[in-house]
Order: C-alpha cells, then structure tokens, then sequence
C-alpha cells in the first residue's frame, strides 16, 4: 500500500512538473526606444530655397483629390487646375512653369 502512494506521489510531482514545463516561456520585455531630445532654438529654421514649381501646397479646405488627370481638357474649372498643379505629382498643365496653369485655355481663363 505503501508502494502505490509513493507511485501515485510520484506521478503526480512529475504530471506538475512537466505542466510547468510545457507552459510558454515568459514573453520578453521590450524597452521602449529612447527619445531624441534636441535643445531649443533661437529662431525656427528657415525652408530651403525652392522654385514655385517644385512647392506642393496642401490646401486647408478642398472638393479636389489627385487622379488621373493631367492636362488642362480634364479640368472642369482654373480652381481645379491650380490644386492639381500645385497638389499632385506630373501634371501638365503649366509648360512654361510659372505657376499659372492653362493659361491658354479659353475655357478656363477669359480672354485678356
């Protein structure tokens, strides 16, 4: 009698240990990246100096998105051809890169 309880004491220490065993190892912390502190500035630093064809403006308020379009007959309005000229990218609307698009569009601009 002796014998099966020392077996089933046994048994039971082993089941216990190896339920621990088989459990997950404990997930690793880790630590949060440092932080980049620079010191204040006397003034803001000033933009680099660009040309009025390579400055993408981002309106506050628009009823325009970029798509596909990228030439003054797409346009519906000079409103729409400005924000596609200054707002997205390989538009052709503006050939002698002035920052005025269409300008030779009769539809778009009256005649001077």
């Amino acid at each position: 009698m002796q014998n099966l309880f020392f077996a089933v004491l046994f048994g039971f220490v082993v089941w216990v240990v190896a339920a621990g065993q088989t459990s997950a190892p404990p997930k690793a912390q880790i630590p949060a990246p440092p932080q980049i502190i620079s010191a204040p500035t006397s003034s803001p630093p000033s933009p680099p100096a660009t040309t009025s064809s390579s400055v993408f403006y981002k309106p506050l308020l628009s009823n325009f998105s970029c798509d596909e379009r990228l030439y003054c007959s797409q346009m519906n309005s000079l409103a729409e051809a400005e924000f596609f000229t200054r707002n997205c990218p390989n538009t052709r609307m503006d050939g002698d890169k002035d920052g005025e698009p269409c300008e030779n569009d009769t539809r778009l601009r009256p005649r001077r």
